[in-house]
């Protein structure tokens, strides 16, 4: 949302700011597809870990979404995959994606969402419909530039990343309780 690489007068991204990163699946696609620095900020110890020790090139950093414990103005863009539906109020969550992104900079969401207007809520789940997340975010000054809906075609590349993630999974926790 926002801008893009070319809206803000740049040929391409410099860094990335991964905001709940998990085990920096996500992180290293943006990293390897773009040539950016991508700082992976992630509060699990474990999923910290993972990330670190699947993908180096990544700067991996301990804080939250609303939290991230970064400087202003870093990020030429702004991750949030799979955070949206895990957080009741987003308000600390886009002031925190605003503060570290620079004023040209971008913010991009992926996330599950409701297919109704309403937002629905199902566990610790909250699955906001596009148009009130678009609202939602335009309170920030962010601006909607694309949205996509429907399963992505697939990428060899995002396949890669995301069989690293499970066999390291595999290989650290399959004797865990929740593994399965």
């Amino acid at each position: 949302m926002q801008g893009s690489s070319s809206a803000n007068g740049r040929d391409r991204l410099d860094v990335v700011v991964d905001l709940g990163a998990g085990a920096g699946g996500i992180s290293e696609w943006f990293r390897r597809h773009t040539g950016a620095a991508v700082v992976a900020v992630e509060p699990a110890p474990g999923a910290r870990e993972a990330a670190a020790s699947l993908f180096p090139a990544l700067t991996v950093r301990k804080g939250t979404a609303e939290a991230s414990g970064l400087p202003d103005a870093i990020a030429d863009a702004v991750l949030l995959s799979g955070v949206v539906s895990l957080i009741d109020d987003l308000d600390a969550v886009l002031a925190e994606a605003a503060r570290v992104a620079r004023p040209d900079g971008a913010i991009a969401i992926g996330d599950l969402f409701s297919s109704r207007r309403a937002t629905i809520r199902s566990s610790r789940n909250v699955f906001r419909s596009v148009e009130s997340l678009t609202e939602h975010v335009a309170t920030f000054g962010w601006e909607v530039v694309e949205v996509g809906i429907g399963s992505p075609p697939p990428d060899a590349s995002w396949a890669l990343a995301a069989a690293a993630v499970d066999r390291w999974i595999r290989r650290h926790h399959r004797d865990h309780p929740a593994f399965d």
